[in-house]
């Protein structure tokens, strides 16, 4: 698929399909691709943790959906946290540089592991929203060495239809000085 087309038709799942599992070499692949972002200085400051086998997910749902939260996620076959593996550097004031980009980073490697899930057919929904200490131990992080980012939820989709985008116009988003 074109790189102009998946950008169109990717979107966040709120609709898992809970009957189609995910082979392992798929996710591994998917996670791959997500680690082949770029990243400042090469430095790579992230993280995979995928969680796929049937009773740890059931677990994570759990986690996931406390406080009637997350609760499309009842259907979702796998997850991967991905965690920052770099403490953010201070801002540089004497120069006005800022010296570390790797919560950004994280962000590059979350948006290739989208896209490639995508780009195979699986549908994915960035998960901003959990207990950070319950997920922390779930996953075993260490949160001296490692920050969590973000969880990725990925399946198949119950309907192949993308919805329509809402999106700001160019103008609102843009200026070209």
């Amino acid at each position: 698929m074109k790189f102009s087309k998946l950008i169109k038709v990717r979107e966040s799942c709120r609709d898992f399909d809970g009957s189609r599992n995910i082979d392992v070499d798929l996710l591994k692949k998917i996670v791959k691709e997500g680690g082949i972002a770029p990243s400042a200085s090469n430095k790579q400051p992230w993280y995979f943790r995928v969680a796929s086998k049937k009773e740890d997910v059931e677990k994570l749902r759990v986690l996931l959906t406390e406080n009637n939260v997350n609760t499309f996620l009842s259907q979702c076959p796998a997850f991967v946290l991905i965690t920052k593996t770099e403490k953010e550097a201070p801002i540089d004031t004497e120069n006005n540089f800022f010296r570390n980009m790797s919560s950004f980073d994280c962000g590059a490697a979350c948006s290739h592991l989208i896209l490639s899930a995508s780009s195979l057919g699986l549908s994915t929904c960035i998960i901003g929203y959990f207990n950070r200490e319950k997920i922390g131990e779930f996953f075993e992080v260490n949160e001296e060495e490692e920050t969590l980012m973000v969880i990725v939820a990925i399946g198949y989709a119950k309907s192949d239809e993308p919805r329509a985008k809402k999106r700001k116009s160019f103008d609102e988003i843009c200026e070209f000085i």
